[in-house]
């Protein structure tokens, strides 16, 4: 069935809940700007629902699937989409819409389909898409609106990296894959947030995560953390900068297969936990650009932890019996340990340092240390300032 009221403002479309029968149904109200579309609900969309052209705005009140999933198709819409309940479909393409597309209850598809135009993408609660995801529209995509919305791209997602892309991704819960790829473009997390290729363990092997860049929404009135993991298997990487716009409240590495950070990291909101808390034996865990935290926590495992410019942490930091462990890769990084400094008790490989490492008026104990180039070391004025540092291999470097 179609049901086509012209192309006049005058050309409202409201349906009440339809009793399908398995058939197809089509709504048009034209592109004349007003000609709104309702529609109550679609219990069993096996025959599909169609959302071919409104003026205005489209609402779903209701349940769309919920009887018997299909698949949902909107071909153009001139004020958007909002699917007020839950949406279950067998694909859901959209193929066009001026606006943003909404599903503010849980989505439920076996494919999800976008196309290179200028919409937005928002859902909600929970999504669970089995195939792979594309983001192909040029607007936003935004992930959840609250730290318990789980969000399964069951075949892997992407919005960045396809022929067009997103302009930029919200993420406000937990998205998960099962052993599937992750890419997403610039991040901005709207809660606190969780990215896991291991579909919270049931797939442990995980699979890679790689961010362009990641910032909170708005850290001074909501602190915001966003937890890492891509198993034994993913290694991680964020190309940009995390928290250069608005710092982070927490950064956790729950696991990876190595993971590198290439721009500067800042978790000085709140808190400010930068926490490394596995990542598999003899993999590195590095950061390319400068580093702020203010407490920054690792773990026993034989794990490597590279910083290869500055870094500046406030609290005390005794790093746990990680494997190999370096700080600073020229004369010209600085690394402050306001606190204090203690890579002499647990950590079980070498220890390599290079520029001037600081802490304020607090002890440093080094334990047996390489130089990578010349390097000072400074624990300020202050009788509690005692500096402790083991064998020192130079390599000719100036100490």
């Amino acid at each position: 069935t179609t049901l086509d009221t012209g192309n006049a403002a005058a050309g409202v479309l409201n349906v009440g809940a339809v009793t399908s029968g398995t058939n197809a149904l089509t709504l048009d109200s034209g592109s004349t700007a007003g000609a709104t579309i309702g529609l109550t609900s679609f219990a069993d969309a096996t025959g599909g629902l169609t959302i071919r052209d409104a003026g205005g705005l489209v609402t779903v009140s209701g349940a769309v699937g919920d009887g018997a999933s299909g698949d949902v198709t909107i071909t153009n819409s001139q004020a958007g989409v909002t699917f007020s309940s839950t949406v279950d479909a067998g694909t859901l393409l959209i193929t066009d819409t001026t606006g943003t597309v909404t599903v503010q209850g849980d989505l439920t598809a076996a494919t999800l389909t976008t196309a290179d135009q200028d919409y937005n993408v928002q859902f909600d609660e929970d999504a669970t898409v089995t195939a792979d995801a594309s983001f192909l529209n040029t607007g936003t995509v935004t992930l959840g609106s609250a730290n318990d919305d789980v969000l399964l791209f069951g075949g892997g997602i992407n919005t960045t990296g396809a022929g067009s892309n997103p302009s930029g991704t919200t993420l406000a819960g937990i998205l998960r894959t099962s052993a599937d790829q992750v890419d997403l473009g610039a991040v901005t997390l709207g809660a606190n947030s969780v990215i896991d290729t291991t579909n919270n363990s049931g797939s442990a092997s995980g699979a890679a995560i790689n961010l362009v860049s990641v910032d909170a929404d708005d850290a001074s009135g909501q602190d915001r953390t966003l937890t890492l993991n891509s198993g034994t298997g993913g290694a991680i990487g964020v190309s940009g900068a995390i928290g250069s716009t608005e710092a982070l409240a927490g950064l956790d590495i729950t696991n990876s297969n190595g993971a590198t950070f290439t721009g500067a990291v800042t978790v000085s909101d709140g808190s400010g936990v930068l926490d490394i808390s596995d990542t598999e034996n003899s993999q590195d865990v590095t950061f390319s650009g400068d580093v702020t935290a203010v407490t920054l926590t690792t773990t026993a495992n034989t794990y490597d932890v590279i910083f290869q410019e500055d870094v500046a942490v406030t609290n005390d930091v005794t790093f746990a019996a990680i494997r190999n462990l370096d700080i600073g890769g020229a004369t010209d990084d600085i690394a402050t340990f306001t606190g204090g400094l203690d890579t002499a008790t647990n950590v079980t490989g070498t220890v390599t340092i290079a520029g001037t490492i600081n802490t304020t008026n607090t002890q440093m104990d080094l334990g047996a240390v390489t130089l990578a180039a010349a390097t000072t070391l400074d624990t300020g004025n202050a009788a509690a300032g005692v500096l402790n540092v083991g064998a020192v291999t130079s390599g000719t470097n100036a100490l």
